[in-house]
């Protein structure tokens, strides 16, 4: 079974720190220790997240007891766009991993802002950048399926090892071994 994704080695593309910075301005902090949860299933969010500091899981329980987990994401990334916008109760948690700090903007300012500094195609971007690489978590039955559809679409062995948390020396097995199942 495939570990969660680091979708911040995906995005980190995205948003300069200085966008993010502009994004987020005057908006509250929020700390939460290790294993403390920012959300979990059935709460709706308000706010988009700036995470400053930390790591953070998402993760869906599984009926059996155990956890399934989503992804990751590292300071420097930010969430909670479309979850906040659709207003749906939420069906993952979103557990610290280690001592984090966010910032949190409510979703009505936060799209102020994407509007007038002029980043709505790029929050669009990245967004859609988002949820085709759950899509393909989700399709793919093992790691090798789920690296064939990364090399498809022209990321470097590093990308995709970064992505999912193997080493590119890995990553360089796994694609070895598809060549020689394709052939």
């Amino acid at each position: 079974m495939m570990e969660g994704l680091n979708l911040s080695a995906y995005i980190d593309v995205g948003f300069s720190e200085k966008e993010l910075n502009l994004l987020f301005e005057n908006c509250p902090e929020v700390n939460k220790e290790k294993n403390e949860y920012l959300y979990k299933p059935g709460d709706i969010l308000q706010k988009v997240y700036y995470l400053q500091k930390g790591e953070i899981k998402f993760f869906i329980p599984q009926n059996n007891g155990s956890n399934r987990t989503l992804f990751y994401q590292r300071e420097g990334s930010y969430f909670g766009v479309i979850s906040s916008f659709l207003q749906i109760p939420l069906v993952d948690y979103c557990e610290a991993l280690k001592p984090c700090v966010f910032l949190s903007c409510p979703v009505d300012i936060f799209w102020e802002r994407v509007q007038k500094y002029d980043l709505a195609r790029k929050l669009l971007a990245l967004e859609c950048k988002k949820r085709y690489l759950l899509q393909l978590r989700f399709v793919s039955n093992n790691i090798n399926e789920f690296v064939g559809f990364l090399i498809n679409d022209g990321l470097t062995q590093q990308e995709i090892a970064d992505i999912i948390g193997y080493s590119r020396v890995q990553v360089s097995r796994i694609c070895s071994q598809l060549k020689k199942e394709s052939a």
